[in-house]
Parts: C-alpha cells; structure tokens; sequence
C-alpha cells in the first residue's frame, strides 16, 4: 500500500519537527502572525476552537513549531515567532478530518486560511484531462513502459470526502490500469490518503477539497508480438481522454479515438489520439500496434531461456540439416552425371577420328596428335567420374 503526503513544504515542517532540535530564538528579532480561519462553504459554521499549527523555518535549517487554538470569530494569533530574512512559515489546520495548509508569503497583514464542509457526493468531481503517455517498450522484455496524468477539478464549495467504512458503501477515487501491469507508483498534490488495490486498477483514498488537483501515476504492462490490448474504464469520466506515443515507437486505435496534430513534449515528438466528453464509467476499446519486437537473437536467447529451444529449436535445426544433406546429395549426382556424360563424348569422338583417318581424310601426323590430346582427356575424365549409385 503506497502513502500519499502533504504538499512537500509542510510534509518537511512535520518531517523536521520530529527530527531537528529547535534552536535557539534568544538573540532573533521576533514578530507576530495574525490569521484567521475561514469556512468557505456556503452555510458553513466559524471554526472556534480549531487548534492550528505554525511550523517555521529558519535560514540555519532549523524548524520551530507553534500551536494555538481558534477564537468564536475564527482568529488565531501567533506572538514572538522569529523574524529574520529568509525565514519561511507553514500554517496547518485539521477540519472535517481534513488537512487545509497555507504558506503565507508575507506578515504584514492577517493571512486567511480557508476550510471546507464536507460531501461525499463523487459525482461533484470533473476530470478535466485524463493523458495515457507510453513512454518506451523494452522489446526484451516485451513490456511498455506508461505514465497517466489526471487533472480532478472540484468546482463547489464543499470538499469531498470519501467513505471508507462499511466496505459495502466505500466510496473514493478509482482509476485502472492495463491486465498485468506492475511497478505502480501513484503521485498526488492531493491531501494525505493511502493508494488501495482494487483488483483492476487502484483507489485513492484522499480527500479533494475545491479547486483543480493533479493525479499522476506510472507502471509496466505487458505485451506481445508487437501488440496489446486493454478497455480502461473512467468511473469519474473524463472531458477529454488523449494517447501520447513517441513517433516510431507504436500507434493506438480504438472506438470513437480520433488522431490529433503531434506535440512536442522536451525534445521529443509525440503522436496523439484523442476522445473527447466520456461519461462517468464509460470505457473504450484500445489497441496498441507496431510496437517494437525482439530481434532473432533475442528470440533465440529467450526461448533458450524459457526452455523453449528443446521444443522448437532442436527440430527446426535437424530440419536444416536434412535440407543440407538432401542439397548436398542432388549436387553431386548432378556432378555424376554430367561426369559419364563427358567420357561418352570424349570416346565418341575418338572413334570419328579414327575413321577420318582409315578414310584418308587425316594426315598422319594431325591424327596422331589429337587422338592423343583426347586420350589424355579421356583418362582424366575417368579418374574424377562418380561411381554409378
């Protein structure tokens, strides 16, 4: 189970307070913040009584950490905490089990921390843009390398806050992800929450209070013969749905998927396909191709590793060999015969000159000459002739 965090400013206030000591405020010059909590929901009770947390940060590394508790009207205020250049301040608030956090640039007036009445309503919520980036394939592997962007917006005035308990009425944020996929690691700016296994993706169990949030999350899944197959499903669908694929590695196909122009992300190209306006729990039909595929080598040095080669790749080779010895065979008979062929010829053509000669129409000395030249190859043809099979 992964854990999602508070924003990196106050997860390092908290994170220090346990682990750094708190220097030493003697001889700094000091100040006070003054603040107020706000409920911003419509309707919405003053908070009074609400403990809230200063975490500052001095420029020696050190962090101090200060509490105090909300009046009737919502104010707080915070005497002698250091102040000094480059000193920086985190306020933190728990309201509705929720975490609010503001990092207030300056002091000079009173800083206004907002908090939110709660709603467990999921149908609140927009997906603003659901991206599918496939960054890379390992055809060795035969495994694609993905990474999903999901812009959430909640544009009322209450937080959502999932339900958890009893199992039969949980209610959270849920996203899938391809069969087989693994390595999942899941990245929010979303308040504290766990990341839960669903069987066919993952839930997050964070809160979304109003405004515009970013889910992103990465993993591995497999594939095969340069292909794969997968049918997301959008449980809080989505307005518009785009592939990102690097030219050359792959393409993407699919229902009601359209491609779009190319965009260029750093310095590399990336084709898009898009869908536009997806209801909630809609799902579409995806099918990623051309894909990169292993070379000869590779196949042979996986199937040897999958104990493949006894099945396959013995036979293949015996097949090979019988293909070389039959080759092999037909050459040297054609040899043979193209040998036994010659010496009929060449003893054929002894005989015509023997009779040009008891005819008279040979000199003496022209006969004897030829007929010993093909004598002579007559005898050599006979020491490299074949033996009959």
């Amino acid at each position: 189970m992964n854990k999602l965090f508070l924003p990196l400013s106050l997860l390092l206030a908290i994170t220090a307070t346990v682990i750094l000591p708190s220097p030493s405020t003697t001889a700094q010059e000091t100040t006070q913040l003054n603040g107020r909590v706000v409920n911003l929901s419509a309707g919405g009770q003053t908070p009074d009584g609400l403990e809230v947390i200063l975490h500052v940060f001095t420029p020696s590394g050190g962090v101090d950490t200060h509490t105090t508790v909300t009046d009737p009207e919502g104010a707080f205020t915070f005497p002698n905490i250091p102040s000094a250049p480059n000193v920086r301040y985190a306020l933190t608030a728990v309201y509705r089990t929720i975490t609010y956090g503001l990092e207030p640039e300056s002091l000079q007036s009173p800083v206004v921390l907002g908090v939110y009445e709660t709603t467990s309503d999921l149908a609140t919520l927009n997906v603003d843009s659901h991206i599918l980036i496939i960054r890379e394939a390992d055809p060795t592997e035969n495994l694609v390398f993905a990474a999903e962007v999901v812009l959430i917006s909640n544009p009322q005035d209450r937080a959502f806050q999932p339900i958890l308990q009893p199992a039969s009425a949980m209610n959270f944020l849920r996203f899938t992800v391809p069969p087989g996929s693994a390595a999942l690691q899941v990245q929010s700016d979303l308040p504290q929450g766990d990341v839960m296994d669903v069987g066919t993706g993952f839930g997050l169990t964070a809160a979304v209070p109003p405004g515009t949030h970013q889910v992103s999350f990465n993993y591995t899944f497999p594939y095969k013969d340069g292909r794969a197959s997968f049918s997301p499903t959008f449980l809080q669908g989505a307005s518009i749905f785009r592939i990102l694929i690097p030219e050359g590695l792959g393409e993407a196909s699919g229902s009601s998927m359209t491609e779009a122009q190319p965009t260029n992300i750093g310095e590399t190209t990336y084709r898009v396909w898009s869908v536009p306006n997806l209801s909630q729990r809609a799902s579409l039909d995806i099918q990623l191709s051309g894909l990169p595929q292993p070379s000869l080598w590779q196949r042979t040095s996986n199937a040897v590793e999958d104990n493949r080669l006894l099945v396959i790749g013995i036979p293949a080779l015996v097949a090979i060999v019988l293909c070389l010895i039959l080759l092999y065979s037909l050459r040297h008979r054609a040899q043979a015969s193209l040998s036994n062929s010659d010496t009929q010829l060449l003893i054929n053509e002894i005989a015509r000159l023997d009779n040009l000669h008891a005819d008279g129409h040979l000199h003496e000395s022209e006969y004897r000459r030829k007929r010993t030249e093909l004598k002579h190859r007559l005898r050599t043809a006979i020491e490299y002739e074949e033996p009959a099979p």
